[in-house]
């Protein structure tokens, strides 16, 4: 329990009362004073006791004078000795606040703060000693923070390692995993050029042999089995020889040692026709190119045989074909024509020309702007125009428009046109036909009439059918059918069953709408083709 430093000094007080008391007894007795007080910390606990002792050899009869000097002196020192107790507990006090506070501020973390005593008692010794543990705590937490950095460094330096390394691994395993991929890739590869070959070769048109630097036959294709008539199985291994007629062999197997020795390529349509020898012994007039071919195991030759019956065969078909495709353009009811985009002059011209609009072939030729003449004036500009455009954007197109014949005539042509480019894309000519289309134009406007016709007698028919009045109905009628056939009068009869009269029943143009003559001439004069009634029932 903490004893405050007022009830010490009532304590104290008290104690010096009882201790003059005393003293003054004791003086009336033995002629000596003493005095004893105890000194408590705050805690209540002993610190010590203050003892004062006096002593004299005094005469009974001052007693009560030196008695009361005695009191005085005895309060004075008691006072004194009180004030320096007093200072001595509260430096005391003091200095033990102070080691607690640093020692509770050092427990609170604060490794900076220090015990600043000047003493050399134990009170600085404890200073010291908590400074000391202090600075001990502050170098063991400096040196543990040290020691966790060295640690987390050597963490993160190891992580980085291991992320290295495990990069390194994934990488290593896609690396292996992409090889094995690209390696199965490569022999699928491999195994579909080897069958893509094959098939090349097999299915091949002409003749293909493979044969090493000595002649000896290494592949053959089906073509080459059907060519000579030799199964494969009796060609590998043997001589080109073989295939060579026999008047042919000894100059042959000196060319073959030279072209094994040259090395040149031989390319097919520049030399001479040879001819074959077939298993039967018959031959065969064949071309052959060839292209040497280095690999590892030595030079060889791949030689395509081509069957030049068959291309003979195919040149007369062909040469027969196009004389037929001439005859055809030269007798086609059609111009087939030709033109660069540069000039407008026409290469090429058919006979139809003279056919369809009678101009002779070397007009075309030969006059630059002799196209652009015969067309319709109403259509002239019309058709230069989208020709150029199209031409200019290299679009195919189609054309229909009207031209001049040399008879005069009016032509209908239809011109399909089909642009031509180069190599690089870009427009070098225009090749197209024209087409007469003239009947075929005649069969529209008859037909377009045809449908105006029946679409303006289906509105007569639905007039006359919702009309209330019938008279008025055929009124108009008659007005819509003068003006379309631009004509300025005109008459609407009902004839009656016997067919010798009629009613005027509608009228249009007749200074007398009721007074409708109906006349017919036979030779120089003029008959009643038949009565007709006007409106009022009247004969006329």
């Amino acid at each position: 329990m903490k004893i405050s430093i007022r009830t010490k000094f009532i304590f104290f007080a008290c104690g010096a009362i009882f201790l003059t008391g005393s003293c003054v007894y004791s003086y009336h007795l033995y002629a000596t004073i003493e005095g004893a007080m105890p000194i408590l910390m705050r805690d209540g606990k002993l610190f010590g006791i203050f003892h004062i002792g006096m002593s004299g050899n005094l005469h009974l009869v001052d007693l009560w004078e030196d008695a009361l000097w005695g009191l005085l002196i005895t309060l004075v020192c008691m006072l004194g000795a009180a004030a320096l107790v007093w200072r001595f507990a509260r430096k005391l006090l003091a200095d033990i606040k102070l080691l607690a506070d640093t020692a509770r501020s050092i427990g609170l973390g604060n490794l900076t703060a220090r015990v600043a005593l000047e003493r050399q008692d134990e009170l600085g010794a404890l200073g010291g000693s908590i400074n000391l543990m202090a600075d001990a705590l502050r170098q063991s937490l400096d040196a543990q923070a040290v020691a966790d950095e060295q640690v987390r460094a050597v963490n993160l330096d190891l992580e980085a390692q291991v992320e290295r390394r495990t990069a390194q691994l994934q990488k290593a395993k896609e690396n292996l995993e992409h090889e094995i991929v690209e390696r199965e890739l490569i022999e699928r590869e491999l195994r579909q050029s080897e069958t893509l070959f094959r098939s090349v070769i097999e299915g091949g048109v002409n003749g293909i042999l493979m044969a090493d630097a000595r002649g000896k036959i290494i592949l053959v294709n089906a073509r080459v089995e059907e060519l000579f008539g030799y199964p494969r199985d009796e060609l590998i291994g043997q001589s080109v020889d073989m295939l060579v007629p026999k008047a042919a062999r000894a100059g042959h197997a000196a060319l073959r040692e030279g072209f094994s020795v040259d090395g040149q390529r031989r390319v097919m349509g520049f030399g001479p026709e040879l001819c074959g020898r077939r298993k039967d012994g018959s031959e065969i007039t064949i071309e052959i190119g060839l292209n040497p071919i280095e690999t590892e195991l030595g030079r060889f030759t791949i030689a395509v045989i081509v069957d030049m019956s068959e291309r003979q065969r195919v040149m007369a078909s062909l040469l027969e074909s196009e004389a037929r495709q001439r005859a055809v353009v030269e007798t086609a009811q059609a111009i087939i024509w030709e033109t660069d985009t540069l000039t407008w002059k026409f290469s090429f011209v058919s006979q139809g020309t003279e056919a369809i609009l009678g101009y002779p072939v070397r007009r075309w030729l030969a006059e630059p702007h002799f196209w652009p003449m015969i067309i319709h004036t109403a259509d002239r500009a019309m058709v230069l125009e989208a020709s150029r455009e199209q031409a200019r954007a290299g679009l195919d197109h189609e054309l229909e428009y009207r031209v001049r014949a040399a008879d005069g005539r009016i032509v209908w042509l239809k011109d399909i046109v089909r642009v031509v480019k180069d190599a690089e894309g870009k427009v070098v000519g225009l090749r197209g036909i024209k087409i007469d289309i003239t009947g075929r134009k005649h069969i529209e406007e008859h037909l377009s009439q045809s449908l105006s016709d029946m679409t303006f007698i289906q509105g007569v028919s639905w007039k006359l059918v919702v009309a209330d009045n019938i008279a008025s109905a055929l009124d108009e009628i008659l007005r819509e059918c003068l003006v379309r056939g631009d004509f300025d009068i005109g008459t609407i009869l009902l004839a009656d069953e016997q067919g010798d009269g009629a009613e005027v029943v509608a009228s249009h143009g007749y200074r007398d709408p009721q007074n409708v003559p109906r006349r017919k001439r036979v030779g120089n004069e003029e008959m009643p083709r038949f009565r007709t009634r006007n409106r009022s029932g009247a004969t006329l």
